[in-house]
């Protein structure tokens, strides 16, 4: 009857350490890769959606990567809107604003890259606090509008 015992607590001992975290419903030590944009997307002067909204239930933070062709688009900004429910209102986060030189992140300054970088990546925090997100963008377009070319976001 011990062995008995024993073996059902270790084996529920075993199932119970080796689930995937449930507040989380990827791998806990692998960040959940999402594609948001694959096709590239013309900046304009209004804000437009990137994507559709990004369920980021249960995870403590994600990241963006982006990458950009700059052409003679300027001043280039991008926000998050935080949402309580999916299709519900859409609550300013952040703004990112991306200039050739620097990058302005309210209220913090992000310093991200230079006329020649078309790339970059940054943090944000959810706390598991945000249930859905809404990445958006516009820019002064200039003669020859520049693209947003891909969004990938993970998740952790």
């Amino acid at each position: 009857m011990r062995k008995i015992i024993f073996i059902i607590t270790f084996l529920l001992c075993f199932l119970l350490y080796s689930q995937t975290n449930i507040y989380n419903p990827g791998n806990i030590y692998s960040p959940t890769i999402e594609t948001v944009l694959s096709t590239p997307q013309t900046l304009t002067d209004t804000w437009a959606d990137v994507g559709g909204e990004i369920d980021v239930r249960g995870y403590y933070g994600f990241r963006l990567w982006s990458t950009f062709t700059m052409n003679t688009s300027t001043d280039i900004q991008v926000r998050i809107l935080a949402k309580h429910t999916t299709g519900g209102i859409e609550y300013q986060e952040i703004i990112l604003t991306i200039e050739p030189a620097r990058v302005f992140g309210y209220p913090e300054t992000f310093i991200l890259f230079d006329n020649s970088i078309t790339a970059w990546s940054i943090d944000f925090e959810t706390n598991r606090r945000v249930y859905f997100i809404q990445i958006q963008i516009k820019a002064h377009p200039g003669d020859t509008p520049g693209t947003i070319n891909s969004v990938i976001i993970t998740k952790g």
